[in-house]
């Protein structure tokens, strides 16, 4: 069959590969771009995740810092510093959320993360000011975090336990 074609239908053959090259061409060039980005996206996120562990390791008392009223009135620089901190926190998990945003394992260590601050987290002045600043997922999750601190305490308060 195809010793049988004319020169002029291997010339529309010849047209016709070349546009199905061209499209196959574009859609590599398409998913590299992508690869190219999500690489970029996860190295960007691997950084912002170091300078936070850097910082914990810097302050330490910061990694399950549970500011009281009067600790917060004896040292507001400390205070201010844990806030910057809680920022970090937040700015590295919002990253790490977008970049794995179903992943299980991901979520469980975040929240074991977020429990070490759930009174900041929890607080008037968070929920206030600063809560709905976070990304959606975040901002779900801390609100799923703090409601379950609060039926927690209403149940130890309720059995006459400390929570």
């Amino acid at each position: 069959m195809l010793a049988t074609l004319t020169l002029e239908q291997w010339s529309h053959v010849a047209t016709i590969a070349t546009g199905i090259a061209a499209v196959l061409a574009l859609l590599l060039g398409i998913w590299q771009v992508n690869k190219s980005r999500l690489s970029q996206e996860r190295q960007t996120t691997f950084e912002i995740y170091t300078q936070f562990l850097n910082r914990t390791l810097d302050h330490p008392e910061f990694l399950e810092a549970d500011f009281s009223d009067d600790q917060i009135k004896r040292d507001p620089d400390k205070f201010a510093k844990y806030e910057v901190y809680i920022d970090l926190l937040i700015v590295t998990f919002e990253q790490l959320l977008k970049d794995d945003p179903h992943s299980l394992p991901l979520k469980s260590y975040l929240k074991s993360y977020l429990i070490g601050h759930r009174a900041y987290l929890c607080s008037e002045r968070f929920q206030k000011h600063f809560l709905e600043q976070l990304e959606p997922e975040l901002q779900a999750f801390v609100k799923k975090l703090c409601r379950e601190w609060t039926e927690k305490s209403v149940v130890a308060r309720g059995a006459g336990i400390m929570a």
